[in-house]
């Protein structure tokens, strides 16, 4: 794991061992028109280095608490880019096989999917596509994503990120306002006012009740629309 986001982990999961990629997996560095970062870097490290070294590509990620490996693993994606759009290549290491590089098209990317979802191995790191530009410019850019983040999503709360994918030609946060569930709380977790595709902790709500949580949306969203809703939090149980 990196930074946990996306992550939803149940008490019946405790029995698995979790490896927390330390401060060896948070090194940056550039050469001949790409980054390459390790995958326990943070994004704020990533934007960071970017902003520093006047170079663009990377700023759709601003504001977002995460680390690359999991952003690679999930195809992250905002503002019409996605990880799919800048991975070059990612470095993976796999038990009884060692390292193994894949290529952005053996990585199979799709819509918050990708290899790395249903592969047995760990993300070591990545080569990033990136496009020079200047310091002033990528701070610009940082700020405007991260404003338009605060304005629209509950980012200084205790939450996971986005609960569900969207469906296909639809809105899974559109189709829960649209059902009068932004607002509900149950009993510790509450669909926040701010973005209806976001929990909150309201107060050391357990794992379990944000999954009834998540089952009950699932469940309403079905029972009008005839959709179902697939969550985007990798569920542990």
């Amino acid at each position: 794991m990196g930074k946990g986001s996306n992550s939803l982990i149940l008490d019946s999961a405790l029995t698995i061992p979790f490896i927390k990629l330390g401060k060896a997996f948070q090194s940056i560095a550039y050469q001949n028109g790409y980054v390459y970062a390790k995958a326990g870097t943070s994004v704020p490290q990533l934007m960071a280095f970017s902003q520093k070294e006047g170079l663009s590509g990377l700023e759709f990620m601003s504001g977002v608490p995460a680390s690359l490996g999991g952003m690679i693993a999930m195809n992250f994606g905002c503002w019409d880019r996605c990880m799919k759009d800048i991975v070059e290549s990612v470095d993976v290491f796999i038990p009884k096989k060692g390292f193994v590089t894949f290529t952005n098209e053996e990585c199979n990317f799709d819509y918050r999917s990708s290899l790395f979802q249903s592969l047995n191995g760990l993300i070591i790191g990545a080569k990033l596509a990136i496009s020079h530009s200047n310091s002033k410019a990528v701070k610009e850019t940082i700020n405007r994503y991260v404003s338009e983040r605060l304005q629209k999503q509950p980012m200084r709360l205790a939450t996971f990120g986005s609960i569900f994918k969207n469906p296909p030609s639809s809105s899974a946060a559109l189709l829960i306002d649209r059902a009068g569930l932004k607002g509900y709380q149950y009993p510790r977790v509450r669909i926040s006012t701010a973005h209806a595709n976001f929990m909150e902790n309201k107060g050391k709500a357990s794992s379990k009740e944000a999954l009834d949580l998540i089952q009950h949306i699932q469940q309403d969203i079905y029972n009008r629309y005839n959709v179902t809703l697939i969550p985007e939090v990798h569920i542990f149980q």
